[in-house]
Order: structure tokens, then sequence, then C-alpha cells
């Protein structure tokens, strides 16, 4: 099998390495097409290979170039034979864009790659007569790439991340964003559906816009950024502001589509730090992300960070911030997968020394409430959470020192039940929880919990250090698992497995 296949693999670069020895075996082209369509995965690898090398040479010796040009005009033989040669790349190029949704991703992969050196070569060796004076880009190749990684049937992120690499290239990079605007004005009136939507989201999130500058940037960009690299021509420039509006229409117009929830959280997730700095009005995604604060659970925790920023850097206001931050505070916050990311986010919210007490003293109760049925990992954020606040407030020293309010929920004025903050009467109230935490199973619980016996530590915690990612990446070198080494199977003076298997 192996010798045959490997045969087959040497007929196919003989048949290339005919076909540019002489133009007498220009039929060799035709049946390294035929190779394309064959159901030998090996076959069709070598076939792609072989084709790559037949249109590098075509596009560089202008054997593919056709001159605009009358049709009642008698063609030449030479002019007949590139005519020729043109409708079979025409056909090869639609068969390799079909091979982008082929079920083997080496197949994928070889297609994609080819499909973009042919972009690479026909932008410096253009098919037609095109203008010397600007730089020239062909669009309509690129576009038929992408409508294809956009497949409505098939999950192609694997494929969209192989052409990150060609979106380094300033040129790819803004005329894809330029096709995807294009598309998504097409078929903002269509429902798309949900394999549309991931593989969208992968090529979107590929798209890396330089930093912000200072100024209006108009600067060249340099020559090596761009995929097309030609002699004859301009290179392209890539200008920020231009690219922005592009970048912004597409983010607005995808984040109107009815997600998924699991894309839902994706998006969420990355919009704080690869998207709103390169918005040109980010203030245009204030509905989405209140809408999505108001979902509640994991969605609302997501979101947090996007209006965050909003709030923060571009003047948001949302008066009824707190009010929705503290309804978040249920028992579910302690097992979410982005708890880490909550509590370093809710810290950061509440750090202003100008919050009114009765506010920071109903965020303060109602965690100290919920840690007595949390998990001890989450504890370990808590408690330092609410040490933070009572360092900023040193009006709030006086739930520390109520020694007149019962260690019973039942007589604790505090009601959790309660919505409104300034209703909830959390300053009447003592932190009796936590004075209950020293007494935890856990030992490096019940140790944080008697930081409230006083005096207060001077510094805040660092809750930065407490994110679970850095706790996961610790390495322990050595891990005990017995206190003696076992001397047989069974540990037993009876034991008559020694007699046919022995420890070593």
């Amino acid at each position: 099998m192996a010798s045959s296949r490997k045969k087959v693999v040497n007929e196919i670069k003989d048949k290339a390495n005919a076909f540019l020895a002489s133009r007498k075996n220009c039929n060799f082209l035709i049946e390294l097409h035929s190779t394309l369509m064959s159901s030998d995965v090996y076959e069709v690898l070598a076939g792609i290979q072989a084709i790559n090398r037949v249109f590098h040479h075509l596009l560089q010796n202008g054997d593919l170039y056709q001159p605009s040009s009358h049709y009642d005009e008698e063609l030449t033989i030479e002019d007949k034979y590139k005519a020729w040669l043109h409708d079979q790349y025409v056909e090869i190029k639609s068969r390799l864009l079909e091979l982008l949704q082929h079920d083997n991703q080496n197949v994928q992969e070889l297609a994609l790659c080819t499909l973009m050196r042919l972009v690479s070569g026909i932008g410096k060796d253009p098919l037609h007569p095109v203008d010397e004076n600007i730089a020239y880009f062909p669009t309509e190749l690129l576009q038929d790439v992408l409508r294809q990684l956009l497949s409505e049937e098939k999950d192609l992120r694997p494929l969209i991340g192989r052409f990150q690499e060609f979106l380094e290239y300033n040129d790819v990079k803004f005329y894809t964003l330029k096709i995807l605007t294009k598309l998504m004005k097409l078929r903002k009136k269509k429902d798309l559906n949900d394999c549309f939507l991931h593989n969208l989201f992968a090529l979107m999130s590929q798209i890396v816009l330089p930093k912000k500058p200072s100024k209006k940037f108009e600067a060249e960009t340099k020559l090596e950024n761009n995929l097309i690299q030609s002699e004859n021509r301009p290179s392209f420039v890539l200008h920020y502001i231009t690219t922005s509006k592009k970048f912004s229409f597409l983010w607005l117009e995808f984040l109107k589509c009815k997600l998924p929830v699991g894309l839902y959280k994706k998006v969420l997730l990355m919009l704080h730090e690869h998207v709103l700095a390169h918005l040109q009005n980010p203030l245009l995604l204030t509905d989405f992300l209140i809408d999505s604060y108001n979902v509640g659970g994991a969605i609302s925790l997501l979101a947090l960070n996007s209006l965050f920023v909003l709030i923060q850097k571009y003047n948001l206001e949302y008066p009824d911030f707190y009010g929705k931050l503290y309804a978040l505070l249920e028992p579910e916050v302690f097992h979410v997968k982005y708890k880490a990311r909550f509590f370093y986010l809710a810290d950061i919210f509440l750090s202003s020394t100008h919050l009114p007490a009765y506010l920071v003293a109903a965020f303060i109760k109602r965690l100290a409430r919920l840690a007595l049925s949390a998990p001890p990992h989450a504890l370990l954020m808590v408690i330092p959470f609410i040490g933070n606040l009572l360092l900023r407030h040193p009006n709030l020293k006086i739930l520390l020192n109520r020694e007149n309010i019962s260690c019973d929920v039942t007589s604790d004025p505090y009601i959790m039940e309660e919505r409104d903050l300034t209703k909830c009467r959390a300053i009447e109230s003592s932190l009796w929880e936590v004075k209950t935490l020293q007494n935890h199973w856990c030992p490096d619980v019940a140790s944080k919990a008697k930081f409230i016996n006083g005096p207060l530590p001077k510094m805040e915690f660092d809750l930065s250090d407490l994110m679970i990612e850095k706790e996961v990446k610790r390495k322990i070198k050595d891990v005990p698992v017995a206190f003696d080494r076992p001397s047989g199977l069974f540990q037993r003076k009876e034991d008559k497995m020694e007699d046919i298997w022995i420890l070593e």
C-alpha cells in the first residue's frame, strides 16, 4: 500500500515537472486537476503541492495575464494558450476553495496556504491590467476564501486558527475587515446559524489592531508587514482611523446577532481587552452590556469588566450599578468558573473611600452571611475582601465592636432578603459570621478569619495573589504518598502473594 501510494505521488511530481518543462505537455495540467478530485488523501495532498508549483511558475512568467481586448479581435496562438491556462486556473481555484471544507485537516490547511500564496502571487503579478500608481490587492480571491471559512455547515475554527498567520500582515488584515463588513451588510437581515457565528467570531477574534495612536495615524507601515510586496507599485499603507471604522462596524453588527450562550460568554470574556479600545465610540455598547449585566449568573459576571471600563474611562453613568452588583452576591457565585475574576473586579469597584457607609456595610454583611456556607477555596478570597472594605472605611469598625448583637441569624437586624441597600439594616449588625469562621475546620480559613480580633492590618490584602490561575500554576516538587515503604502487597504476615511477586 505504501509503495503504490509513493508511486502515485511520484507520478504526480513527474507530471508537474513535465508541464513546466515544455508546453507540449500542457494537458498534464488537466490530469493534475483531476488529482484534486481523488478520494485518496495522499494523492490530493500531492496534487495540491504540484498545482502550487505550477501556478507559481505561471504567475512569474505572466502566462495567466489577460489583457483587456475586444472580442472581435483575432487572437494569436499565444493568446489562445494563455486564455486556456486562465480558464484552467479558474476551475482549479474553485476546486481548491472546495477543499477548504475537506474532511481532512491537512488537506484544508494545504489548500488554504496554496490559495493565500496565489493571493500573494496575483498581488505581485496581476491577472488583468491595473493602475501602477496605486497599491493592488486581489480582494476577489480573498473574498472567496473568507466565504468558505465562514461556513454555515462545517466548524472550521481549527482552519481559521491557521489563517491567523496571514492576519499578521497589514494588507490582509485590512482587506479581511473590509470584506467581512461587506458580508455583514449583505447578510444582516438574514438569520445566521450557530455554525456561521462561531466561525465568524473565530475569525474576528484573530484580527488584532495596532495600538491606538495619540494622534491621527498616517505614517506608512513597513514593507515587511505586507503580504504583497511589489517593486513596481506603491506598498499598502494601513491607516488606523479607516481600519478602526471597519472594525467598529463589524463588531457592532456582530453583537446585534442572536448569539448562543457559549459564544455569548466568549465574546464578553474578550470585549474589554481586545475590542473596546479600538471602537470609535465604545459607548455604543452600553445597551448590550447593561442587558448582559441584567441576565444574571456567569454572563453578568463576564459583563462586569467591560461595563466597568465604560464607567471608568468613558464616563458612563449607571446609577443602579452597585444595586446590580449586590444582587449578584448569591451562593452560586462561589461555584462559577469566573469567581476569582469577579472578586478581583468587585474589590476594584468598591475601592473608592467616598462610597456611603451603608452601601459598603451591605456588601460586607451579605458576603459574611454567604461565607457561612461557602467552600474553603472561596473563603480565602472572601475574608480578605471583607478586610479590605473595613480598612477603607474605618467608621465601619463598629461592625467589629458590637458585642450585644447575638450570634443568631434570627436575631440579627440585617435583612438579607432586602434588595434595597438603604433598607437592609446592615450597618446596625455585627460581623459575628466572621467570628464563627475562626472555628472553621480548614486551618487556613480559621487563621485568616482571626484578623478581626484586632488590631486591623495597616496594608490592604492583595487579592491579585489569590487568583485561581496563580494557584494552578504553582509547582509542587515532592508529594508524599505514604509514611512507610511497603514491604509486601497486602502488608500482612500471612501474605502468600510474596511467594509469587516481589516488590523492588
